[in-house]
């Protein structure tokens, strides 16, 4: 929980995209990590620990969690891509096809939609 918030506090700072790398990638999610990577990334760390506290972070994991559950999501990571649901890593060439296929799906629905090569 406490990576999150961090997570969610860099994102104000405009930072979400590189202290998610770094804390993918480090041995710990705690204190230490996290003042680590802020430091690395360039982070005010004050900010960040008092953002971490803001209630509206909260709120936006609870709402985050509910929306999992509600999805009967249980585990990271998972994908919702198009109408399809992917439990567990997909390597990235797995994803790029099933992302291609959806967008044939989705291309189809347009087309079909606008009447496009229809008398």
């Amino acid at each position: 929980m406490p990576a999150a918030k961090a997570a969610l506090a860099a994102a104000r700072q405009g930072k979400f995209e590189a202290f998610h790398r770094e804390m993918m990638e480090s041995d710990s999610a705690g204190d230490e990590a996290t003042k680590a990577i802020s430091d690395k990334i360039g982070l005010d760390l004050t900010q960040l620990r008092k953002d971490m506290n803001d209630p509206q972070i909260d709120a936006a994991i609870e709402r985050n969690i509910n929306l999992a559950a509600s999805l009967n999501i249980s585990g990271t990571p998972a994908y919702l891509i198009g109408d399809q649901f992917i439990p567990g890593a997909l390597d990235s060439n797995a994803l790029a096809r099933v992302v291609a296929s959806e967008r044939v799906k989705l291309a189809a629905v347009e087309t079909k939609k606008l009447g496009v090569g229809q008398r």
